[in-house]
């Protein structure tokens, strides 16, 4: 499905990636900081509501703002969200397998380097019952992929490609989404907190999102602006990295792995002849 990049400067026109950050940090980080300076843990429970709080300022933020500077798009976001038609079946398919394979690659390249099959395994602290696995899957959408993915691509993606092509608006909305990330390797018990206790961790987790960046840009354009396709493949990365943990060389190469998607999409999709008519993804 192609959609033409003048629609995207009709669509986002109103739309400002500043005023979104400028709203957006603040927000979050007095959340997250208050978690972090009065010394809460992610596993209390007034730990958790913290950082809930900030996790979906993504989502308030976009609220916000479509509805106070630029009400008509309200219904339009929500379509965006709920519209499951604007998405194949071969889209449902990559979309959420896509990440599962890369993690997969990415154990296998590491083991004859030392590492383990054991990082198939799943984590032991995840209960496989009926009713639990259910509630973690819940979870693991609401809290993240959906809150997110409506204001990193369903407004600053947008607002950047009014004036950007998409290589670069998705340069930009990486460097925003790993800076909002920053405060959360410093709050205690918290996923990226405990794994940074090993030095590369975090530099491989924040360049990562670089070539994540582009693929989620190349889904969400294909799609016809579906916010679903963002949230979907957001859902699958962060269902396989609570799944399954992996050693930060495991996370190496699926950093490789991620940036020859990147460049085969940048190279084949956005050349500067396809830019020049229309932000395709055939």
């Amino acid at each position: 499905m192609r959609t033409p990049l003048s629609a995207y400067r009709d669509i986002g026109q109103q739309k400002s990636p500043y005023l979104f950050c400028v709203l957006l940090f603040p927000y979050t980080w007095f959340f997250w900081g208050t978690t972090i300076f009065s010394l809460q843990k992610f596993d209390s429970f007034s730990g958790k509501l913290l950082l809930l709080f900030g996790l979906i300022g993504p989502l308030l933020i976009t609220l916000f703002l479509v509805r106070n500077f630029d009400a008509s798009r309200k219904k339009d976001v929500f379509q965006q969200v709920l519209d499951y038609k604007r998405i194949d079946a071969i889209g449902y398919f990559l979309l959420l397998l896509t990440p599962i394979l890369i993690r997969a690659i990415g154990i296998v390249l590491s083991v004859p380097f030392g590492c383990s099959f054991d990082q198939f395994i799943p984590d032991p602290r995840i209960t496989f019952s009926v009713l639990s696995f259910f509630i973690f899957l819940a979870s693991t959408f609401l809290i993240g992929p959906l809150p997110e993915e409506v204001g990193w691509r369903g407004y600053l993606l947008d607002a950047w490609l009014i004036k950007y092509p998409p290589l670069k608006a998705s340069l930009l909305t990486a460097a925003v989404w790993g800076l909002w990330q920053v405060p959360l390797f410093f709050v205690t018990g918290y996923t990226l907190n405990l794994q940074s206790a090993h030095p590369l961790f975090a530099p491989i987790f924040l360049l990562t999102l670089i070539p994540k960046s582009v693929a989620f840009t190349f889904f969400y354009i294909r799609y016809n602006r579906s916010i679903l396709a963002a949230i979907l493949l957001h859902f699958s990365i962060n269902f396989v990295s609570l799944i399954a943990r992996v050693d930060v060389l495991t996370g190496f190469f699926e950093l490789l792995v991620w940036s020859a998607i990147a460049l085969f999409i940048a190279r084949k999709y956005w050349s500067a002849s396809t830019q020049a008519t229309n932000v395709s993804a055939n």
